[in-house]
């Protein structure tokens, strides 16, 4: 149900193959994932392909890097990217969080995590301690629970804070906008304002709050 190509490869006494250096697997499904590591071992009893030692995982628009390893399950297309991992976009931007979730299932191109998350662009900082949800097809992403996004750029947003809930980052076309449709609390050195909405272009520095505004002013 799976191929795989490998600069190096050796078959130990138990019957384990391990792949070593860069790797492709092209699964059942026809999905290509293609893999760096030091070693990458097949279990074909189980049915699954893992490695204990650091992976850089060649990802949609991104490049990928576990400290822990990897397990992927070789039925259901779907793996799992182990300990610290870092995602580098090819807009420039980094997430990092920790025990990536990747399922290409049924066309799908998704990157999950439970565990508390830094998004890093060119002029904000973003975490959220829910995890992320990062949908390639859209170029949607999703940073869960409390989220807080620290901006140190442009003249409208210099030197401010935004607190709210479930941020989605827009990064279609080359965008980068947030939309919550939680509660706000966007502040900088001379405002402090509350609202139930939020939409912010990071782009052009455009910050929007809506629904039930309270704004204090110094």
């Amino acid at each position: 149900g799976v191929v795989l190509t490998s600069n190096r490869a050796e078959i130990l006494e138990s019957e384990e193959i391990l792949f070593n250096g860069k790797v492709n697997i092209q699964s059942k499904n026809d999905v290509s994932h293609e893999i760096k590591t030091e070693s990458l071992k097949l279990l074909s009893n189980i049915g699954q392909i893992e490695s204990n030692r650091e992976v850089t995982y060649l990802g949609e628009n991104t490049v990928i890097t576990a400290q822990d390893g990897m397990q992927m399950n070789i039925d259901d297309d779907t793996m799992s990217l182990i300990g610290k991992t870092i995602i580098n976009q090819d807009s420039g931007s980094v997430i990092e969080t920790t025990n990536l979730f990747v399922v290409h299932t049924d066309g799908k191109k998704l990157y999950k995590s439970t565990e508390k998350t830094f998004y890093n662009s060119n002029d904000n900082e973003v975490s959220a301690d829910k995890g992320i949800d990062l949908d390639m097809n859209e170029n949607l992403m999703k940073l869960l629970g409390k989220v807080e996004i620290l901006n140190s750029g442009g003249s409208t947003m210099g030197g401010s804070t935004i607190d709210s809930y479930n941020l989605i980052v827009d990064q279609s076309n080359g965008r980068e906008v947030y939309k919550s449709n939680d509660s706000t609390h966007y502040q900088t050195q001379v405002s402090d304002i509350r609202a139930k909405r939020m939409h912010y272009d990071a782009k052009t520095k455009k910050v929007e709050l809506m629904g039930g505004v309270l704004g204090v002013y110094k």
